[in-house]
């Protein structure tokens, strides 16, 4: 006889299943003979009032006990290896509640990662928490690292852009540009590295990489231009502009 899910040679005794595991999968979807139906609302509120389904207080049998730290320690380890041992069942089970497939994930990653869209477009596609997205995205494997390829703009970012191209062309404007192993929020005729720094992560967390990134790109022969939030989370964009074609200019000066 085999296990009627994985078709391992059940052990003496087994009657159907080699495991515990393989007997709870067979009780998933279709397998389960509860499966497509629901209780009544009068059924329910039978079991709601019936005292042998209620075991609360001094009723329970584990009342004013604990496990000892021994049994803990147990079943956090049994739980961290059945976690361990099942990630595509558990990440089958994720994608089935949000009545997602890994197919509708990599459609949507696809358009995101192709144009500027903000991380609210994974949001509003997917139906589901931007974050949950990003945790999708990488445990299925369609990215090792959600923001590896710089794909993360902000909408203040996106207006940016928007007046960037307007302004110089898209031909001539890059959004997250790569250059000496780091992401520049934009790159103006191959000539003008610029940086948009956000209040909150520029200024009050202080981003240790700002000062690096600048360093490089002025060592390395490009201009640098960065435009930054007050803390109003306001910036100037037209003065910015204003600043990157002042740039433009003194190079052409300096070039004739």
């Amino acid at each position: 006889m085999k296990c009627l899910i994985c078709e391992k040679d059940l052990k003496r005794n087994s009657k159907k299943f080699c495991s515990r595991e393989c007997y709870y999968i067979s009780k998933t979807g279709p397998g389960n003979h509860f499966y497509g139906k629901r209780h009544t609302e009068e059924t329910k509120e039978k079991l709601r009032n019936d005292p042998r389904l209620s075991h609360s207080g001094e009723d329970n049998p584990f009342y004013g006990k604990s496990h000892t730290e021994e049994v803990k320690q147990n079943i956090r380890e049994k739980n961290r290896i059945w976690r361990e041992n099942n990630k595509q069942l558990r990440l089958e089970r994720r994608l089935k509640r949000k009545n997602l497939t890994k197919e509708r994930i990599e459609e949507v990653w696809a358009t995101y990662a192709a144009e500027p869209y903000n991380r609210s477009y994974l949001a509003k596609e997917l139906g589901i928490d931007y974050r949950t997205a990003q945790k999708f995205v990488i445990d299925l494997g369609i990215e090792k690292q959600f923001f590896q390829s710089g794909r993360a703009i902000s909408a203040p970012e996106l207006e940016m852009l928007s007046l960037l191209v307007e302004e110089f062309g898209s031909s001539n404007v890059v959004h997250q540009a790569e250059r000496f192993g780091y992401y520049y929020d934009f790159l103006v005729n191959d000539e003008v590295l610029i940086e948009y720094d956000g209040y909150y992560y520029h200024k009050v967390l202080i981003n240790k990489n700002d000062a690096i990134k600048e360093s490089l790109a002025l060592t390395n022969g490009y201009s640098f231009v960065r435009v930054e939030e007050d803390e109003n989370r306001k910036a100037d964009f037209i003065e910015g502009i204003k600043r990157i074609k002042n740039e433009l200019q003194t190079k052409k000066n300096r070039e004739h």
